[in-house]
């Protein structure tokens, strides 16, 4: 299952017939704004859930990473730069 990979132009020129497409064969349409992906439209089945693989949120990612330590460094890292950041008010 391959992407379609268009223009803002032509996918607005072409929204209908690109949908049609998308729908039919499950494919994912990504829009390009001069070689930089800008969106992607997603495929739906008949009970409204994506059907893309990988689109299970977090726990679609359980046992796809063989070695944690580079989750792990990623959390690390991004914990670090929060530290530096400082206190900061959220409102609830």
């Amino acid at each position: 299952m391959g992407d379609i990979t268009v223009s803002i132009a032509h996918f607005k020129a072409h929204l209908s017939k690109l949908l049609s497409e998308g729908r039919a064969y499950g494919k994912r349409i990504i829009i390009m704004n001069r070689k930089t992906p800008v969106a992607t439209v997603l495929p739906y089945n008949e009970n409204g859930l994506n059907t893309q693989p990988g689109s299970g949120g977090l726990a679609s990612l359980a046992g796809s990473w063989e070695d944690l330590s580079e989750i792990d460094s990623y959390i690390t890292e991004a914990y670090q730069a929060r530290q530096k950041e400082g206190y900061r008010e959220v409102s609830f």
